[in-house]
């Protein structure tokens, strides 16, 4: 047999039961997605793709089936 006040805080937490006057409130996550903020990196340049690699380079690779060397 539990205590009473066993019970009341199983009832309370677990069994989700409330007394006379308190309002049960459950909280139901938001279908949307959070927002989140842009970082505003101002005029730091950004490179989007990789360098072209130079003709040479291109067929160096080609020839020898490897990276060109460090000129």
């Amino acid at each position: 047999m539990q205590s009473e006040a066993y019970v009341e805080a199983w009832a309370h937490s677990e069994g989700k039961m409330v007394r006379e006057g308190e309002m049960l409130v459950f909280l139901v996550p938001s279908t949307y997605a959070t927002p989140v903020p842009i970082l505003n990196m101002g005029d730091v340049p950004v490179q989007q793709t990789l360098p072209r690699p130079e003709n040479w380079q291109v067929w160096w690779s080609l020839f020898f089936d490897a990276t060109p060397p460090d000129l």
